[in-house]
């Protein structure tokens, strides 16, 4: 039986409130020095090299590796696409897709705005590694796609709203890295 890849998860606020879970395929990444975009390092230094561009832009929900305007400049930002992007074929190294959160995503995307800072901040306020036990194969059908359990999908419950200000990580997160803008 073929080993599945690797899964993860992000838990989304928006405006301090939980706005549900995201799982991807194949995964890592984040601007963790600032928040604003203009920070990241990687394990390898300050920037890494491109890897192969085996994968394309080619639909909704592509995570894919940032980096500035000169080439093998990747650090630990990525972004996810709302929809097709074939100008970044080529340009920035895919490395997963978004397989379960599609609602979540949109609610993302509509927090977008012309000037490219969004309505409401956007954070990932808890993340992980699914476990690869808890992902299973289809073994019964046509597909051979993986899936994880429904247990592994199900939104987190939050008892309160999201407060970064009170959140004694998320401080300790602030003072480390000076971030004081959303994600």
């Amino acid at each position: 039986m073929k080993i599945p890849n690797p899964r993860v998860y992000l838990d989304i606020a928006i405006g301090g409130r939980n706005a549900g879970r995201l799982i991807f395929e194949m995964f890592q990444g984040g601007d963790f020095n600032f928040g604003n975009g203009y920070g990241g390092e990687s394990i390898y230094g300050q920037y890494f090299r491109n890897e192969k561009f085996i994968y394309k832009h080619s639909k909704r929900g592509i995570l894919s590796m940032c980096q500035t305007r000169i080439k093998h400049t990747n650090n630990s930002q990525f972004f996810v696409t709302f929809k097709s992007c074939p100008w970044l074929d080529k340009k920035h190294v895919v490395f997963g897709h978004l397989e379960y959160g599609f609602d979540t995503l949109s609610f993302i995307e509509e927090q977008s705005t012309l000037i490219g800072k969004p309505k409401k901040q956007v954070y990932i306020y808890s993340c992980g590694v699914i476990p690869l036990d808890r992902i299973k194969h289809k073994s019964r059908t046509n597909s051979d796609y993986d899936y994880i359990i429904p247990a592994d999908i199900e939104m987190p419950l939050l008892e309160k709203d999201i407060s970064f200000n009170e959140n004694p990580d998320f401080m300790e997160l602030k003072k480390i890295y000076k971030c004081s803008k959303s994600f």
